[in-house]
C-alpha cells in the first residue's frame, strides 16, 4: 500500500496512566519505522527515553500543556509525516478535548492500559463509558476519522500481575470493539509493550514489542480512503466518458437481468396455468404429460421422450434452454422451479401409475410396464413393490387363464401375444413370494399353450 498524501494526522486518546508518554518515547526505537523528527519532537522524544533509562516512569505531562509532535518516517517508500498531541490525560473528559487534541485526525489510537484493572469497577465502568461516548460523537462528526485502533498497552502485564484477570479485560476490550461495530468504523485490536516483560514495574526498560503495528495499520487504512477518495473526486474527461459506458453497460446488464426474470416469470405462470386446469383427480396422465412437455422443452440435450413421456438420461445445467440467465441468482431460481417441476411430475407419475395398476387389477386390462416405473424417481420403490405384489400376479393369473379358456377357433396369434406376456410376467416373479400365486394354473400353462398352439 502506498500513500500519496504527504500528511497523516493521528490523535491518541487516553485517560491518566493509559502510557501515552511511553508510548511516544518507545515510538523511535519501534521495528519497522525508519523515524526523524524535528528539534521540538526530537528533545520530547530523548527527554522521555533518558528518563526510562535511569530506570524511571516519565512524569505525565501537565494538564494545560499540549505538545504538538511531528514525525517523519518511511513507509512502503513514501515519506510520511505523521503528526499528533501529547497531554495530559486528566482533559479527555473535558468539554473542548475532541476538538483541541482530535480535530479532523484521519486515524484514532484509543489507548486501554491493563493497569486499568488495578482502578475499582466502578473507576473502569466510567473510563469505558468516556471512551464510549467518545466513540459515538466522532461518529456522528462531519470529519469522522477513517479508522480506530484500540491500542492495549503494558500486554505484557495479563501475562504475570493480571494473568487471573485477562478474561475480565478483554470483557472491557469488546465492550469498544462492539461500539466500533455498531458505529461502522473500521478498527482493529493491537496488544503492545513498550517495556517488554517487567520483572519489577518499578524498574522500566524500553524494549518495545509490536508497537509499530497500530501506526502502520492506521497509515495504510488512510492510504486506502485516499485512493478511494481519488477515484471519487477525480473524474476527468475520460473518467465522464468511462463512467457514461458503465452506465450503458449497467442499463444492458439490467435489460438482460429483465429478459431472464421475464423468462422465468413465463416459465411459472405456464406451469401455474396448467396446476389451475388439470383435473387431478379424473385425469392425471394429462396433468403429468402436459408438465412433463414443459420440462422437456427446458432441456436442449434431448434427455427426454415427448412422444413416451419419459427420461432418458438425467438433466442437468449444461443442457438447460438458454433463458439469458446470465446472473447467479437468476441461475439459482431457474433451477429451483425445475426441482419443483420434476417434484410435481413425479407426484403425478406416482398417482397415475398407482391409479392404472388399480384399474387394471379391476378390470384385466394391463398396460403398465417396468419402464413406467422409472419415471417415477422419488417414489420409484413404492410403486415397484405394489408392481411385484399386486399388479404382476394378478397379470400372470388374467393371462394364464385366457390362455386356458382360449377357443380352438380365435385367432392363434392372440393364444402366443398371451402366452409371450405371460412367460415374461412369470419370469419376473420367479424367486419372489408372489411367484406362488396360481400355481396349479401356472404348472400346466405350459402344456395348455403346446396343445392348444398346434390345433
Amino acid at each position: 500500500m502506498t500513500m500519496d498524501s504527504k500528511n497523516f494526522k493521528l490523535a491518541i486518546i487516553g485517560h491518566p496512566g493509559a502510557g501515552k508518554t511511553v508510548l511516544i518515547g518507545g515510538l523511535a526505537l519501534a521495528k519497522g519505522l525508519s523515524l526523524t523528527y524535528d528539534t521540538a519532537t526530537g528533545e520530547y522524544v530523548k527527554r522521555i527515553q533518558n528518563t526510562l533509562q535511569k530506570p524511571e516512569w516519565p512524569a505525565p505531562d501537565q494538564k494545560g500543556q499540549i505538545d504538538h509532535l511531528t514525525f517523519n518516517l518511511q513507509y512502503n517508500g513514501k515519506n510520511v509525516n505523521l503528526s499528533f498531541d501529547s497531554y495530559a490525560g486528566e482533559i479527555v473528559d473535558e468539554a473542548g478535548f475532541l476538538k483541541n487534541v482530535v480535530g479532523d485526525a484521519k486515524g484514532i489510537i484509543l489507548l486501554l492500559n491493563t493497569g486499568i484493572l488495578d482502578l475499582s469497577d466502578i473507576e473502569q465502568e466510567s473510563r469505558i463509558k468516556s471512551f464510549l461516548s467518545i466513540i459515538k460523537t466522532l461518529a456522528k462528526s462531519p470529519n469522522k476519522p477513517v479508522a480506530v485502533a484500540i491500542v492495549v498497552t503494558a500486554c505484557d502485564r495479563l501475562e504475570t500481575q493480571f494473568q487471573g484477570k485477562k478474561e475480565k479485560f478483554f470483557g472491557l476490550v469488546k465492550e469498544l470493539e462492539d461500539c466500533l461495530e455498531k458505529n461502522n468504523f473500521t478498527h482493529g485490536t493491537y496488544l503492545v509493550t513498550v517495556t517488554g516483560k517487567l520483572e519489577d514495574q518499578n524498574s522500566p526498560r524500553i524494549a518495545p514489542e509490536h508497537i509499530e503495528e497500530p501506526f502502520q495499520w492506521l497509515i495504510d487504512q488512510n492510504a486506502s480512503h485516499e485512493c478511494r477518495k481519488k477515484v471519487q473526486h477525480g473524474l476527468n474527461r475520460t473518467a465522464i466518458i468511462a463512467g457514461c459506458v458503465v452506465f450503458l453497460g449497467l442499463i444492458f446488464a439490467l435489460g438482460v437481468y429483465g429478459c431472464g426474470r421475464y423468462n422465468l416469470y413465463s416459465l411459472e405462470s405456464e406451469i401455474g396455468k396448467i396446476k389451475r386446469n388439470g383435473d387431478l383427480v379424473n385425469d392425471w396422465a394429462k396433468y403429468r404429460n402436459d408438465l412433463f412437455n414443459i420440462r422437456a422443452e427446458q432441456c436442449t440435450s434431448s434427455h427426454f421422450n415427448k412422444t413416451k413421456h419419459s427420461r432418458l438420461k438425467p438433466c442437468s445445467e449444461k443442457c438447460w434452454k438458454e433463458k439469458m440467465l446470465f446472473y447467479p441468482c437468476l441461475k439459482n431460481e431457474y433451477k429451483g422451479i425445475l426441482e419443483e417441476l420434476e417434484k410435481e411430475i413425479d407426484d403425478a407419475t406416482y398417482h397415475w401409475l398407482d391409479l392404472q395398476m388399480d384399474r387394471a387389477i379391476k378390470s384385466n386390462d394391463y398396460s403398465v410396464s417396468k419402464d413406467d416405473l422409472k419415471n417415477c424417481v422419488t417414489k420409484q420403490q413404492d410403486l415397484s413393490e405394489k408392481y411385484n405384489k399386486e399388479y404382476l400376479p394378478a397379470k400372470a393369473t388374467f393371462l394364464a387363464n385366457e390362455i386356458t379358456d382360449w377357443k380352438y377357433d380365435s385367432d392363434l396369434s392372440e393364444l402366443k401375444k398371451y402366452y409371450s406376456e405371460w412367460e415374461e410376467a412369470k419370469s419376473a416373479l420367479e424367486g419372489n413370494e408372489q411367484g406362488n400365486c396360481d400355481k396349479d394354473i401356472n404348472a400346466n400353462i405350459e402344456n395348455v399353450f403346446k396343445k392348444k398352439s398346434r390345433i
